[in-house]
């Protein structure tokens, strides 16, 4: 799963859709695996058991766990249509997170390319570029003192 981005360093907790999906795919997994430990037991019985014992209680036994696994399989079914639209939910949330982060990346770069230079990359102070701004700043001043 994915996590909101943290501040300092720290883990942020997964948002809850994303929590909420992680159990409901783990509870879907418990009922698909109880379907199939019942589908072997039902079988082991079908075929292990004597036909002539096969009646009375033991029929009606077998016969409600065969109603069980039914319904249990149908539940399971059910859970992973409905995890669908949690799962696009989230996979969706995860794609627009990298776009933003992505962007926010974007933006800081083209606003340091943007920005002057007002020291050369030994730290020394472009002389340059202080003397341009004071060229503004100086016109600036006589232009609001002549109007």
């Amino acid at each position: 799963m994915f996590a909101i981005p943290a501040q300092s360093g720290q883990h942020a907790a997964p948002p809850p859709l994303a929590e909420a999906l992680e159990k409901s795919e783990t509870v879907q997994a418990a009922v698909q695996q109880s379907v199939t430990e019942l589908l072997v037991i039902n079988m082991v019985l079908q075929q292990e058991v004597p036909a002539d014992a096969l009646a009375g209680d033991v029929a009606q036994a077998l016969q409600q766990t065969e109603k069980i696994e039914t319904l249990l399989r149908d539940s399971a079914d059910e859970l992973a249509r409905v995890n669908r639209a949690p799962k696009r939910e989230t996979d969706e949330r995860e794609d627009l997170e990298q776009a933003l982060q992505q962007g926010q990346r974007q933006t800081g770069a083209g606003r340091r390319a943007q920005t002057p230079k007002r020291f050369d990359w030994r730290g020394r102070v472009n002389a340059g570029k202080v003397a341009a701004d004071c060229t503004v700043a100086v016109g600036r001043a006589q232009r609001a003192a002549s109007a």
